[in-house]
C-alpha cells in the first residue's frame, strides 16, 4: 500500500509539473501570437520562432532526439 501512495504522490507531481510547463508555454505564445499570425512573415520564419522561444520552454530539462 505503501508503493501505491508514493505512486500517486509522484504521478501528482508530474502532473503539476506537466500542467505549468504548458501554462508557461501558452503565456509565451501568446507573447509572440502577434508575429506568428503576421502575414509578412515567412513560414520558416515563423518555425524558428516557434522553435526558439515556445517549444524550449514547454520542454525545460527534456532531452529531445533530434
Amino acid at each position: 500500500m505503501k508503493s501505491t501512495v508514493l505512486n500517486f504522490k509522484v504521478s501528482g507531481i508530474i502532473q503539476e509539473e506537466i500542467n505549468s510547463r504548458l501554462k508557461l508555454g501558452n503565456a509565451c505564445y501568446y507573447s509572440v501570437q502577434n508575429l506568428l499570425s503576421s502575414s509578412l512573415l515567412s513560414k520558416m520564419l515563423k518555425i524558428k520562432i516557434y522553435r526558439t522561444i515556445i517549444l524550449p520552454v514547454v520542454c525545460m530539462g527534456v532531452k529531445l532526439g533530434r
